[in-house]
């Protein structure tokens, strides 16, 4: 029996070593795609579909399908996927991750068809380890299963095409429906079918009519829903940008083949690499085989060219929106690799050389950009929400609510207390949003802040500049990279009281100091400030006659004698007041029982271990004469603070040794 030969001419490997590489090629592909899969908290556009694609499919394909832009196959599909395996994070991306590995696998039967059985092997490799497919193989949206399946709609129509058994055809027409039914750009893969067909096969009228009637069923299913009237009124638009001719060198078609995870700098040039390499490998493929030439060029290049025509209409200019066409870039390069290994002219060292330096700088440039993928905090896909929600929940009472500026799905789906978004709309009437917020004060004890930068949705910060015109600013703190603000109106509720501690100090002869606050809150007698936070303290004065002058609160930190000042104080925060919105001169005008909520701020950094004690007191700025506090329970002057100008708050402040990294503070 004649011997067949393969890669380089060499013998060909027996099927069970094909079968081998091909199930470690799948096996590489599961495990690229399962390392940390649950790691990163889910993106926006990750918890968008499992908050919004599942459900009642009758509601998804209504009212949900108007609005997003994705097609009835990619509603069902996932809802019966969260239906069947849970909404954790691990489960909803373990969908694509099956879906990834198995647009491998499609990947590998198109190269098999198109280059041979090692050619599929390569390029299947090369799809298992491209760090743009592992991201979205990660990702719990519809676009690896998308390529997945369009990817095997390709394969079938090679198939069909060479063999034009019926059963074939329909194959290809149900994976083709699929596909286009899963994501709408599909159409643009569609284009690059008929392209290669009706050049390559323009000569096979027989093949022609079969491919004709192919596409005129793939038409009547697709038309069955792409012609409803609702979807052409979706109101859609875009977030991306619209058509870069620059990004289309420097952007897409490099994301398409090694990722956007390569190391800081290196993206500067690599586009170059990129550009040689797929010229180089079209080159090599004109010359082997001209209808592989088409086939190649089409499918790399009619959706690039699809997708920059409606981003010159449509602002959704971005490489993840022609996925699909990643296979046919892995393609050229395994093409370019058995062109090099098979030149003739060459020696066989000559030519392992070229081989091994292609091979070896695309495993390079593609683990450079896995690396990073995985480990890389400058890439990961999404903040902490999980770091903020246990922020939040260690903070945010009963009565609360949380409101961003910028409605991200994430946080609703890691957060499940109140919650809400100020503004309602992308371009809000500040009438609105201001009606909005003082709704939202009067009705909750402190509104939780969450101010984001979104050029595309309250751009101009309607929200944060109202509360900073109109509320009070309790906390305004960092988690990771969130910024949190505490806000409350400026007037106190007496419901508040009930959660602070109770005092009776008489403040001169025009107020009285009837509680107070403290954050970190007291937890058995004892409040840890970690190192590097600080010692809010909120007072609570009732106002009943006016002073004689404005005088200035202040809030001191004293202990052991300070080197630096020469006295006990070691830290301070002194201001009028509610920084001079209620001047004391003023509170004789204030309604009987009116609760007036100050806050004080200490900073800790730099305190070294000791007892220190925090005392309250008042002062006359232009004289500098304390305010003599009394006990309004007996009427005795300085007893709490065992001084007449100023009170001991009891609380002592315990500064711990460096290794216990925070400050006790003790009742």
């Amino acid at each position: 029996m004649r011997r067949q030969t393969g890669l380089a001419g060499h013998p060909r490997t027996p099927l069970t070593a094909q079968l081998g590489a091909c199930v470690g090629v799948l096996a590489l592909a599961f495990v690229l795609r399962m390392i940390a899969l649950d790691g990163p908290a889910l993106r926006g556009d990750e918890a968008f579909a499992v908050l919004g694609w599942t459900g009642p499919l009758a509601d998804l394909l209504g009212e949900m399908a108007a609005s997003e832009p994705q097609p009835p196959l990619t509603f069902a599909v996932f809802s019966g996927w969260v239906t069947f395996a849970g909404d954790s994070e691990l489960a909803v991306r373990y969908l694509s991750v099956l879906s990834g590995v198995a647009g491998v696998a499609a990947v590998y039967a198109i190269g098999r068809r198109v280059l041979g059985v090692w050619g599929g092997v390569l390029a299947a490799l090369l799809m298992a380890l491209n760090p743009f497919h592992v991201w979205h193989s990660q990702d719990a949206r519809s676009y690896a299963l998308w390529t997945a399946l369009s990817a095997l709609a390709v394969w079938l129509m090679l198939r069909a095409l060479a063999r034009g058994d019926r059963r074939d055809w329909a194959a290809y027409v149900v994976a083709q429906a699929a596909a286009a039914y899963t994501f709408y750009l599909e159409l643009a893969l569609l284009a690059f079918q008929n392209v290669c067909v009706l050049v390559t096969r323009r000569r096979d009228p027989a093949r022609l009519r079969r491919w004709f009637a192919a596409q005129a069923a793939v038409a009547l299913i697709l038309a069955l829903w792409y012609l409803q009237p609702h979807l052409w009124a979706n109101d859609y638009v875009g977030t991306a940008g619209g058509f870069d001719p620059a990004g289309v060198l420097t952007w897409v078609m490099p994301s398409l083949v090694f990722g956007q995870t390569l190391p800081p700098g290196m993206a500067d040039w690599v586009w170059v690499v990129v550009w040689a390499l797929v010229v180089a490998g079209l080159a090599a493929a004109w010359r082997a085989d001209r209808a592989r030439f088409v086939f190649l060029a089409s499918y790399a290049g009619a959706p690039l060219v699809l997708l920059s025509a409606l981003a010159l209409v449509q602002p959704i200019f971005r490489p993840r929106y022609i996925l699909a066409s990643t296979p046919a870039y892995m393609l050229i390069l395994a093409g370019l690799v058995l062109a090099l290994a098979r030149w003739p002219g060459l020696s066989a060292r000559r030519r392992a050389y070229l081989v091994g330096g292609l091979w070896g700088g695309l495993l390079l440039v593609m683990g450079l950009g896995l690396w990073h993928h995985y480990t890389n905090p400058m890439y990961r896909k999404s903040p902490d929400w999980r770091g903020l929600v246990a922020f939040l929940e260690a903070r945010v009472a009963p009565g609360d609510i949380v409101a961003q500026n910028t409605s991200d799905p994430a946080f609703g789906y890691y957060y499940h207390g109140a919650q809400t978004t100020v503004p309602t709309a992308p371009h809000p009437d500040p009438a609105d949003t201001a009606a909005q917020l003082e709704a939202l004060l009067s009705a909750h004890r402190a509104l939780w802040f969450l101010p984001t930068i979104n050029p595309a949705w309250d751009a101009d910060a309607t929200a944060l500049h109202w509360l900073e015109a109109n509320a009070q600013l309790i906390d305004d703190l960092w988690s990771g990279a969130f910024r949190v603000q505490q806000w409350r109106a400026w007037v106190a509720s007496p419901s508040e009281l009930e959660d602070a501690a109770h005092t009776a100090i008489r403040v001169g002869d025009f107020a009285s100091l009837v509680g107070y606050d403290v954050s970190p809150p007291l937890q058995r007698d004892r409040v840890l400030v970690r190192s590097g936070e600080r010692l809010r303290l909120i007072l609570y004065w009732t106002p009943f006659a006016r002073a004689p002058a404005d005088y200035t609160a202040f809030v001191h930190l004293e202990g052991a004698l300070n080197p630096a000042t020469g006295t006990p104080l070691w830290a301070q925060d002194d201001h009028p007041p509610q920084h001079g919105r209620a001047p004391t001169s003023q509170w004789h005008v204030w309604p009987a029982g009116t609760l007036l909520r100050d806050v004080y701020t200490l900073d800790l950094t730099g305190v070294p271990p000791d007892t220190y004690a925090l005392r309250v007191g008042m002062y006359n700025p232009r004289t500098g004469v304390r305010v003599a506090l009394r006990d309004a329970d007996t009427d005795q002057a300085g007893t709490r603070s065992r001084c007449s100008r100023s009170w001991c708050c009891c609380l002592q402040s315990k500064v711990l040794e460096e290794s216990d990294h925070g400050i006790h503070l003790i009742k």
